[in-house]
């Protein structure tokens, strides 16, 4: 491959906001939101995990560890919460690599176009 060639690549890379794609489709919901999905889930399994020991030890039927209880209610709260928040942070990343690709004199695109021009 011609050097004069790699140089350009590696200029617009660092020029441009973000990685070019090519032609790559779109990914789906699930694909962009399912770790903080995944993380929600696992919060509420274990929210749900130490409200069923509370009752149970409140019952005196479990003897789990006393740690066991407040852990889990207080961590699983707050796994949900961090997916809740997670999820616009991915939305408005996405928007922002939109807008990227729709906007790219921003960011130094149309001087690489230039550049690339005298070059050949």
């Amino acid at each position: 491959m011609d050097s004069r060639l790699l140089d350009e690549s590696e200029e617009r890379s660092r020029w441009s906001c973000c990685l070019s794609s090519g032609n790559a489709s779109e990914p789906s919901d699930w694909a962009r939101f399912h770790k903080p999905i995944i993380t929600m889930v696992m919060g509420s399994l274990m929210s749900a995990a130490g409200a069923a020991l509370l009752l149970l030890r409140a019952l005196g039927v479990s003897e789990a560890p006393h740690a066991m209880v407040p852990a889990c209610l207080s961590a699983g709260p707050v796994f949900v919460v961090l997916g809740l928040v997670w999820i616009p942070i991915l939305r408005q990343k996405q928007r922002r690599r939109a807008s990227c690709f729709q906007g790219a004199t921003l960011y130094g695109t149309e001087r690489w176009e230039a550049d690339r021009r005298a070059v050949l």
